[in-house]
């Protein structure tokens, strides 16, 4: 079988991370970071300079990074307007649940209780990008969680001659965390709405796409019918890889009683690389349509976790390297 984590931590999805965890100003502004602060600050996490010059090219050609100047005048890279975008939805979808999960008030300097991975672990939100407008909601990683009768439906037709363009619109839905209901109808939860209305725009493919909202009226039950829609399984595999790799890492910084700022970027940057794509693939599905057992809720606590501890030592680490 497939690792389910194994197409992560590449130097393109790691440069992507960390301009998304920290390379925005208190604003939300991209910052321009130079070359070598990038070789200095995936280093870090493993990555050798030729591969960071690699996937900064690379990301330059897709027209997510850009060429600009630092206050100082030296010469770096800022994420684009289309990468600016992308990075304020993810905040939306990789941090908009995690209120839900706030950790137990400890005394200051404490060190963290040794079973914290099991009760509710989350960050003050205050301390992630803003994510306003995105309430959490217990059950699933996304920002939000639909009402289980309350659906998105994205019905599209594609020219055969553009083919290139359906290719390219079944892949981003599917990348938005949509199901296939049918041939040429995909479904997600309808809190979806507005960033698929904005993704479809800015790739100009709104113009074959009719989308509706609804209920499921049948005629098999709805959880039945989100199991074929989406892939359940597969699905908890890829939480299950998560929590395989970054529940013990959460439990190793319970016991520590210190918090210095390079093993807390290397771990909170790893670990966001992992998780920041769970809440495409588990889009917010409602709670009562899922298995008992959905592992979707634990591997938000360990994320939830791991933010809270590691999120803030680590960027005085990204501070200092790029200093």
């Amino acid at each position: 079988m497939t690792d389910p984590l194994a197409q992560q931590h590449t130097p393109r999805s790691l440069i992507v991370t960390y301009y998304g965890a920290y390379g925005r100003g208190a604003g939300g502004e991209p910052e321009t970071v130079p070359v070598a602060t990038l070789i200095r600050l995936l280093g870090a996490v493993g990555v050798d300079p030729p591969s960071v010059r690699s996937a900064v090219s690379r990301l330059k050609r897709r027209g997510l990074l850009v060429a600009a100047k630092t206050a100082r005048g030296a010469a770096g890279y800022a994420p684009s307007p289309d990468a600016v975008q992308l990075l304020d939805d993810g905040d939306r979808r990789i941090y908009g649940r995690l209120g839900a999960y706030r950790l137990t008030a400890r005394p200051t300097g404490a060190p963290d209780a040794p079973d914290a991975p099991d009760v509710p672990a989350a960050p003050d939100v205050a301390a992630a990008p803003d994510v306003s407008g995105a309430p959490g909601a217990a059950g699933v990683p996304g920002g939000e969680v639909a009402a289980a009768g309350d659906w998105l439906l994205a019905v599209f037709s594609v020219p055969e001659h553009e083919r290139n363009k359906r290719h390219l619109l079944r892949s981003r839905l599917a990348r938005l965390g949509f199901g296939t209901a049918a041939p040429g109808v995909w479904i997600a939860p309808a809190h979806l709405y507005e960033e698929t209305r904005h993704t479809l725009r800015r790739l100009g493919l709104d113009g074959y796409v009719d989308l509706f909202r609804g209920a499921h009226a049948g005629f098999e039950p709805t959880a039945d019918a989100v199991r074929r829609w989406w892939d359940l399984e597969a699905l908890a595999a890829r939480h299950h890889a998560f929590l395989a790799t970054h529940e013990p890492v959460l439990r190793r910084w319970s016991r520590r009683t210190t918090r210095p700022p390079a093993d807390a970027y290397r771990d909170y940057l790893l670990a966001l690389d992992s998780w920041r794509a769970l809440p495409y693939a588990d889009p917010g599905l409602p709670p009562a349509l899922l298995p008992q057992d959905w592992p979707g809720e634990r591997s938000a606590r360990v994320f939830a976790g791991l933010h809270e501890r590691l999120r803030d030592a680590g960027a005085a680490f990204a501070r200092d390297g790029a200093g």
